[in-house]
């Protein structure tokens, strides 16, 4: 394949950049053209940890922060659908009891 991307596959690499040398290519992967990008993303983690041999820290405290960010506006679509469904299920109420005097 010769680090070139061809018909139906996708290459995905990951390199370093320090001041000094530039670009360091440490990995690269041939994938088929179906393979999700999570996938790739992991794979090329992995081979940079590898190879460089460090593990960066997870920052998962930024995760946390993120989320509590996010909390209040989750609260809000959460009360609007609660919301459409008492609306829906008054209509189908209504929408029953009109159709009840109708019977013959």
């Amino acid at each position: 394949m010769n680090d070139r991307v061809q018909l139906g596959y996708q290459l995905a690499r990951v390199c370093v950049q320090t001041t000094q040398d530039g670009r360091l290519w440490l990995a690269g992967f041939h994938h088929s053209g179906d393979t999700v990008s999570q996938a790739c993303v992991q794979e090329l983690v992995r081979a940079g940890e590898r190879i460089a041999r460090i593990r960066p820290r997870r920052r998962t405290e930024l995760v946390q922060k993120r989320l509590q960010t996010f909390e209040p506006l989750l609260a809000r679509y959460a009360r609007l659908v609660r919301r459409q469904e008492d609306r829906i299920t008054h209509c189908r109420q209504w929408n029953f009891h009109r159709n009840e005097r109708f019977v013959f």
